[in-house]
C-alpha cells in the first residue's frame, strides 16, 4: 500500500485525470435512467390524451441516452481489444 501511495503523489497529474475520467464514466452511466424517468413522466403527464404529447421531447432522451450508451459500449470495447492485443506475440522486438 505504502508504494501505491508512492507512485501516486509523484504521478499526480495522471492520479487526477484518472478521478475526473471515473466520476465523468459515473456520471454518464446515469443518464439511460434519467432519460427513462423524464420519458414515463412525459407519458404519465398525458396519459388521458397521448395526443397531446410532445413528439421531439420524447425522441431527444432516447438518442441522447443511446449515444451515451454507444459511447460507453466504446470504451468498453477499445479496452477489451487492448488486453485481447496485450497478451499476443506479435513477433515485434526480441525473445
Amino acid at each position: 500500500m505504502a508504494r501505491l501511495w508512492e507512485l501516486a503523489l509523484r504521478k499526480n497529474a495522471p492520479v487526477l485525470a484518472s478521478c475526473a475520467l471515473a466520476v465523468l464514466n459515473t456520471a454518464a452511466s446515469f443518464t439511460p435512467f434519467i432519460a427513462v424517468y423524464r420519458l414515463i413522466r412525459e407519458l404519465a403527464g398525458h396519459a388521458a390524451g397521448l395526443g397531446r404529447l410532445d413528439a421531439a421531447y420524447m425522441i431527444r432522451p432516447g438518442w441522447f441516452a443511446a449515444c451515451v450508451a454507444l459511447v460507453k459500449a466504446g470504451g468498453r470495447y477499445s479496452r477489451m481489444w487492448e488486453q485481447y492485443a496485450g497478451t499476443m506475440n506479435w513477433g515485434i522486438g526480441g525473445a
